[in-house]
């Protein structure tokens, strides 16, 4: 796709986003931005090093906006197969049964070949996206609510990024369990799986200490 005319404001802005994400480098063109899309891998960024390298949640963010303001409202161009064919919904039904394309492209100026989205809707990771979001049975739901969540937000200056950090809230310590009115030497277990629990093993529930106690 590197030929593909792309939307000119979308680009614009994820040129911008990038580059300030890349802002450590100050040559160009450099090594490190050919292996650019090991942002996506990076789960986990120590702060200590932030620093010195590029902010891959900050490039993960800009490609995020860029795709979600691509498919904005691609929603209200889903359709329902059964109801041109007058038959029910099945595994054999395709994404040309659940998506007016050519719709969805005229709307973004993108109904001739060369152009990005017409090239990114001919791709199969495409058809498998409106498939999946068609038929909610795959793997990728959870993402594909993700997605939707996000094709919703907007930037604003409270909430400057698309995506957040993870960043544990508390840490709380786990206690060694207490073996308070246990009898030693004990072994509470059954000879074969039971088809109901012996009520005679059963104890009072113990008291937890320090449970909310926070690191």
């Amino acid at each position: 796709m590197a030929t593909s005319k792309f939307p000119a404001r979308e680009l614009r802005v994820l040129k911008e986003r990038l580059m300030k994400a890349t802002g450590c480098i100050e040559q160009r063109p450099h090594p490190d931005l050919a292996s650019i899309d090991d942002a996506f891998m990076r789960v986990m960024i120590d702060p200590d090093e932030e620093d010195n390298q590029i902010d891959a949640l900050a490039v993960r963010d800009a490609f995020l906006e860029f795709m979600s303001r691509i498919m904005e409202n691609y929603q209200k161009y889903i359709k329902d197969p059964g109801s041109s064919k007058g038959q029910p919904v099945n595994d054999h039904c395709q994404s040309k049964d659940f998506f007016n394309f050519d719709k969805f492209r005229a709307d973004r100026d993108a109904s001739r070949p060369q152009t990005f989205i017409y090239k990114l809707t001919q791709t199969s990771t495409f058809s498998y996206f409106i498939e999946s979001r068609s038929l909610g049975r795959s793997v990728n739901d959870e993402q594909i609510i993700f997605f939707d969540r996000i094709n919703k937000l907007k930037r604003t200056a409270k909430k400057p990024s698309l995506l957040e950090p993870f960043e544990p809230k508390k840490k709380i310590r786990a206690e060694q369990p207490s073996d308070q009115d246990l009898v030693p030497d004990v072994k509470y277990m059954y000879e074969t799986f039971p088809a109901s629990l012996e009520k005679g093993l059963y104890y009072a529930p113990r008291r937890l200490n320090y449970y909310r106690q926070e690191d």
